[in-house]
């Protein structure tokens, strides 16, 4: 609840900040044929990146077994979502995993997560990271909007991206582990050269087969050829057996784990106009590019604008002669490849996903116990219309008997308050805990800039920690008006449980009580 009854207050010497708590990061996207893997992938790359700051767990409707492998493998709680993709029902899903991981921070990859999936998982009292493409959202209800992509620009979000705050461009361009440290030193005049072909993780259109007839036609056999098969493309054993055919010397790497490996040992590639291309450019490799799918249209046009592949277009009006004169080109200038790594390299540097995690990990606000000179903006705070509304006591407070009120707090032993405050030290509010050490109840109020920000459900969680940081760990009560939905949700989100109805001060009030995460589920 937001305030307010009298009790007794325990207090601390010296402001003592909190360090950021560990917090669970909950992934809501999707991989399969239609859907392919980039959105999977890429989110791997953060919820690596998440490690040093907390636990990751992914929430999927469709996902193929090689990735639910993948990701588990990496030490990742993977959890199902059965309503229909991108549905009311499958964020109220979403919004309950969360609630079952106390993660108050959620990340959405995908087109189907519109406005009102969105604000639904706003309204449970999560903040929210999008990742986005092609802003084609009407009303984003975002803490934070990702864009990697080389088109993305402030003015595609102007009107309807409301406070979030945009990352934009492929300076946080998401790439996994693997693509930690510096990249290859290339050798341009190497024989024989080493093409690369990669055309996502499902391939539905079969545009690896068109690629391998040009290869046939083309004819060389001074060429070493790797042809990365994803776990989730049906014609396999198609493209194994027509690799068998080629002059060239040709091998096909099926589930690659570490694509890494792959682009150091190429000279060149040709690539589907997805987040694969980011890997290109760190690595250096100069690549033939293919719009295989709408929602490349973007990246593959300003690959051509900015010089940094060479542009075949889209699959379905790909010609093979297309591809075996554009591979001939290539091949044989050395200056041209040469240009292409030069224009690319200077795109990525390999840190956009540490770059993300930490601005999704910096510390909204810090907390210290309160001192002396709090008095006056508590009293202040304790008289907002909106924290009087909600308090259980709803009369205007005197200043007297607050500075009185104050002082018995002070100097008291059973009750601790917690100040709320920015990265800057602006006061944000207060978290209260009352009948210390033992049986505890919390209380939460707010100043009426830091509300709607999505910090409630963060400052419940980190005063909660802040207890366990000193060595208290108490059964935690926390009491609501039934009719404060905002903070009844709030609570939810940080981790306590609805347990009944009570009545207080002639009103009915919702008991919530805290539930400790086991160290598996936190950690």
């Amino acid at each position: 609840m937001f305030e307010d009854d009298d009790f007794k207050f325990e207090m601390n010497g010296d402001a003592d900040r909190s360090s950021t708590p560990a917090t669970p990061l909950i992934i809501r996207c999707d991989a399969g044929a239609a859907i392919g893997n980039g959105h999977i992938m890429r989110c791997l790359a953060l919820a690596q990146a998440w490690r040093r700051h907390g636990a990751t767990m992914f929430a999927f409707n469709q996902i193929g077994p090689e990735i639910t492998e993948r990701l588990q493998t990496e030490g990742f709680a993977t959890s199902r979502i059965t309503s229909e993709i991108g549905s009311i029902e499958d964020a109220r899903e979403t919004i309950a995993a969360a609630r079952i991981r106390q993660a108050s921070l959620v990340c959405l990859d995908g087109y189907q997560f519109g406005s009102d999936y969105q604000s639904e998982i706003k309204q449970a009292g999560h903040r929210l990271l999008v990742i986005d493409d092609v802003s084609s959202v009407s009303q984003y209800h975002a803490d934070w909007i990702l864009n990697q992509n080389l088109y993305a620009r402030s003015e595609h979000y102007t009107g309807k991206a409301g406070d979030a705050q945009l990352m934009l461009g492929p300076r946080y361009a998401l790439l996994r582990s693997e693509f930690t440290g510096v990249p290859p030193v290339r050798i341009p005049e190497r024989r024989p050269l080493r093409l690369l072909i990669t055309l996502g993780g499902t391939d539905p259109k079969n545009v690896t087969l068109k690629v391998l007839s040009a290869l046939e036609k083309l004819g060389r056999s001074d060429l070493l050829v790797r042809i990365v098969v994803g776990p989730g493309n049906q014609q396999r054993g198609q493209i194994v057996d027509f690799a068998r055919r080629l002059k060239c010397e040709t091998q096909v790497e099926c589930n690659v784990q570490n694509m890494r490996s792959l682009l150091e040992w190429a000279d060149l590639a040709i690539t589907a106009g997805g987040s694969t291309c980011y890997e290109m450019f760190f690595m250096h490799v100069p690549m033939m590019v293919i719009e295989t799918a709408w929602n490349q249209s973007k990246l593959v046009q300003a690959i051509a604008d900015t010089n940094a592949g060479i542009v075949l277009g889209t699959v379905e009006q790909l010609e093979i002669e297309q591809i075996v004169a554009a591979l001939e080109k290539l091949l044989t200038d050395c200056a041209l490849r040469c240009r292409l790594i030069e224009a690319g390299r200077v795109l990525v540097d390999g840190r956009g996903a540490e770059r993300v995690a930490k601005l999704l990990a910096r510390p909204q606000i810090t907390l210290r116990d309160c001192k002396s000179d709090d008095c006056e903006q508590l009293w202040q705070l304790r008289n907002d219309p909106v924290v009087r509304q909600m308090s259980f006591s709803s009369e205007p407070i005197p200043l007297e008997t607050h500075m009185e009120w104050f002082r018995r707090k002070l100097a008291g032993h059973d009750t601790r308050i917690l100040i709320l405050e920015d990265e800057q030290g602006r006061f944000l509010g207060q978290v209260r805990f009352d009948g210390l050490p033992s049986t505890v109840e919390i209380s939460l109020a707010l100043t009426a800039a830091a509300r709607g920000k999505g910090l409630s459900a963060v400052a419940i969680q980190q005063a909660v920690r802040f207890l366990e940081k000193h060595g208290i760990r108490p059964s935690i009560s926390a009491y609501v008006k039934d009719h404060n939905v905002a903070s009844r949700r709030a609570f939810e989100c940080a981790g306590f449980r609805l347990v009944g109805s009570i009545s207080r001060n002639s009103e009915v009030a919702q008991q919530f009580i805290f539930q400790y995460a086991p160290a598996a589920q936190t950690s």
